[in-house]
């Protein structure tokens, strides 16, 4: 595997992840709220969303939920985040194994800090 398609490999599971829970909070959680509500309050969705799509914090700035550039924001954003991610995996699997663990760290403490926000 190229470096390209391994990068772009992480660029389309960053775009997945978000454009996954798009579509189901649009289809699904619009039209029943309820069963929004006890996803997001009885199961560890929300954070399973925060470890893998963290831009998905800038829908915040959408309370009342009428923005439809802040979804398309927070998907690119997550796509770029997954690129460089992949590029510095790519380098600590082909070059240099101290990117690697100091990648895998930054993302551990990263996801640490994202669930004792």
């Amino acid at each position: 595997m190229t470096a390209r398609r391994f990068i772009l490999s992480f660029v389309a599971l960053g775009i997945l992840v978000p454009a996954a829970w798009f579509i189901f909070y649009w289809t699904i959680g619009k039209a029943k709220p309820d069963i929004l509500r006890w996803i997001m309050l009885n199961t560890p969705t929300h954070e399973l969303l925060l470890l893998l799509c963290p831009s998905s914090l800038l829908m915040m700035m959408d309370a009342e939920d009428k923005s439809y550039w802040l979804p398309v924001i927070t998907i690119a954003l997550n796509a770029l985040l997954y690129a460089i991610l992949g590029w510095l995996f790519w380098i600590g699997i082909k070059r240099s194994r101290i990117v690697l663990i100091g990648t895998a760290a930054v993302v551990l403490v990263g996801w640490y800090g994202l669930l004792n926000l």
